[in-house]
Protein backbone atom coordinates (compact mmCIF):
# COMPACT_ATOMS: atom_id res chain seq x y z
CA UNK A 1 0.00 0.00 0.00
CA UNK A 2 1.64 3.23 -0.91
CA UNK A 3 1.25 6.48 0.89
CA UNK A 4 -1.30 8.00 -1.59
CA UNK A 5 -3.26 4.72 -0.74
CA UNK A 6 -3.17 5.57 2.78
CA UNK A 7 -7.04 5.94 4.49
CA UNK A 8 -7.34 9.25 5.95
CA UNK A 9 -5.04 10.27 9.15
CA UNK A 10 -2.85 6.60 8.50
CA UNK A 11 0.20 8.67 8.62
CA UNK A 12 0.59 10.01 11.60
CA UNK A 13 2.46 7.28 12.98
CA UNK A 14 5.27 7.88 10.58
CA UNK A 15 5.76 11.59 10.95
CA UNK A 16 9.36 12.42 11.67
CA UNK A 17 9.49 13.57 16.09
CA UNK A 18 10.81 16.96 17.20
CA UNK A 19 14.61 16.85 17.68
CA UNK A 20 14.34 17.44 21.44
CA UNK A 21 15.57 20.76 21.57
CA UNK A 22 12.41 23.14 21.89
CA UNK A 23 13.65 24.20 25.47
CA UNK A 24 17.08 25.29 24.13
CA UNK A 25 15.33 26.95 21.16
CA UNK A 26 12.20 28.06 21.86
CA UNK A 27 11.81 31.94 21.86
CA UNK A 28 11.82 33.26 25.02
CA UNK A 29 8.20 35.08 27.26
CA UNK A 30 10.25 37.62 28.49
CA UNK A 31 10.58 39.98 25.42
CA UNK A 32 6.64 40.04 25.28
CA UNK A 33 5.74 40.24 28.52
CA UNK A 34 8.33 43.19 29.11
CA UNK A 35 6.52 44.88 26.15
CA UNK A 36 2.94 44.45 27.68
CA UNK A 37 4.62 45.99 31.13
CA UNK A 38 5.89 48.74 29.51
CA UNK A 39 3.00 49.93 27.29
CA UNK A 40 0.98 49.60 30.44
CA UNK A 41 2.93 51.98 32.27
CA UNK A 42 3.27 54.51 29.27
CA UNK A 43 -0.32 53.75 28.67
CA UNK A 44 -1.28 54.86 33.00
CA UNK A 45 1.47 57.43 33.10
CA UNK A 46 -0.36 59.09 30.39
CA UNK A 47 -3.54 59.06 31.94
CA UNK A 48 -2.73 59.79 35.37
CA UNK A 49 -0.95 62.99 33.99
CA UNK A 50 -4.43 63.73 32.17
CA UNK A 51 -6.77 62.96 34.81
CA UNK A 52 -4.42 64.86 37.39
CA UNK A 53 -5.10 68.16 35.36
CA UNK A 54 -8.80 67.81 34.89
CA UNK A 55 -8.89 67.42 38.72
CA UNK A 56 -6.69 70.46 39.27
CA UNK A 57 -8.83 72.44 36.86
CA UNK A 58 -12.75 71.36 37.83
CA UNK A 59 -11.17 69.83 41.55
CA UNK A 60 -13.23 66.85 40.69
CA UNK A 61 -13.09 64.14 43.28
CA UNK A 62 -13.74 61.44 40.54
CA UNK A 63 -10.79 62.28 38.30
CA UNK A 64 -8.45 62.42 41.51
CA UNK A 65 -9.55 58.92 42.67
CA UNK A 66 -8.96 58.01 38.91
CA UNK A 67 -5.46 59.38 39.23
CA UNK A 68 -4.91 57.43 42.42
CA UNK A 69 -5.67 54.13 41.10
CA UNK A 70 -4.24 54.67 37.69
CA UNK A 71 -0.55 56.08 39.62
CA UNK A 72 -1.17 52.36 41.54
CA UNK A 73 -1.11 50.35 38.03
CA UNK A 74 1.55 52.39 36.17
CA UNK A 75 3.56 51.34 39.51
CA UNK A 76 2.59 47.87 39.27
CA UNK A 77 3.68 48.01 35.80
CA UNK A 78 6.89 49.71 36.63
CA UNK A 79 8.07 46.90 39.09
CA UNK A 80 6.53 44.13 36.72
CA UNK A 81 9.07 45.45 34.19
CA UNK A 82 12.03 45.72 36.38
CA UNK A 83 11.26 41.80 37.34
CA UNK A 84 10.99 40.62 33.73
CA UNK A 85 14.10 42.64 32.77
CA UNK A 86 16.25 41.09 35.40
CA UNK A 87 14.87 37.24 34.63
CA UNK A 88 15.28 37.77 31.40
CA UNK A 89 18.52 38.98 32.25
CA UNK A 90 19.44 36.19 34.68
CA UNK A 91 18.74 33.64 31.73
CA UNK A 92 20.98 34.53 29.37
Amino acid sequence: MSHHEEPHGAGWLNREQPAGTEPRNARSPYRIRLAFALFGFVVAGLAVIVLFIVAAGDGGSAELAGALFLTVVALVAAVNAVVVGLRWRNTR
